[in-house]
């Protein structure tokens, strides 16, 4: 990751590990935010998502 990109951190029903995977499963995905610092960031899940239906998490660039 590098400071000023636009990364987006997804919670995901299950692991993917190609794009064409996670493209397939975007729908059922949760975007949680876009991580603005670098480094220690947090970002609260929304209330209505239950961490256990989302087990993994993807890190995504995305241009804006």
């Amino acid at each position: 990751m590098t400071p000023g990109s636009d990364y987006n951190l997804y919670r995901r029903p299950k692991y993917v590990d190609i794009k064409a995977g996670f493209e397939a499963i975007k729908a059922k995905s949760v975007s949680v935010g876009i991580i603005k610092p670098f480094e220690n960031f947090h970002l609260p899940l929304p209330p209505s998502v239950n961490a256990k239906n989302y087990p993994a998490v993807l890190v995504r660039y995305e241009k804006c």
